[in-house]
């Protein structure tokens, strides 16, 4: 697990990092700053907080990452759950038998259409591997994808400094 990257926000305005297994969300809007902490994307205990200053947002985000519990809402399923390269990965009994693995991203600038992949395996231990590969492979296309846009900026400044040079 890749804890130390900062993933961009989906709607922009922060940044978003797994500390201690959890996710840690630091935002900026017109009423200043905000910080979440979470388990996972469903997580029914997730935990937030409006701040004046960034440091106090940091602060309270990374000592609050420390000791979340995350916690299934009431009506949900899920045994299994972790933050793996900004993905959430949950595991749940699936209605037909053996277990449901699902990965999806944790509000991350995840490129221009996430995907919410889930399958069905006999076993919970089949499931969980599954879900970490999904979110390796999904982490890895983010990458790329991020690449290809700086790659098509860099190029688009390369080409607009000949255009005025002329």
């Amino acid at each position: 697990m890749t804890e130390n990257r900062i993933f961009p926000m989906a709607s922009g305005g922060g940044y978003g990092a797994v500390i201690h297994g959890n996710f840690v969300e630091v935002r900026i809007d017109y009423r200043g700053f905000s910080a979440m902490v979470a388990a996972f994307q469903t997580d029914g205990n997730v935990q937030y907080q409006p701040f004046d200053n960034l440091a106090d947002a940091v602060a309270w985000a990374v000592a609050t990452a420390a000791t979340h519990q995350g916690r299934p809402h009431p009506r949900s399923k899920i045994e299994y759950w972790e933050i793996r390269n900004g993905y959430s990965i949950t595991v749940e009994p699936a209605d037909s038998g053996g277990y449901e693995a699902e990965t999806f991203p944790m509000w991350i600038d995840a490129g221009p259409e996430p995907i919410r992949d889930s399958k069905t395996f006999p076993t919970r231990d089949e499931a969980v591997e599954w879900a970490r590969q999904s979110a390796d492979e999904q982490s890895q296309r983010d990458a790329d994808y991020q690449q290809q846009l700086r790659q098509i900026r860099d190029t688009l400044e390369a080409h607009s400094g000949e255009a005025h040079s002329g």
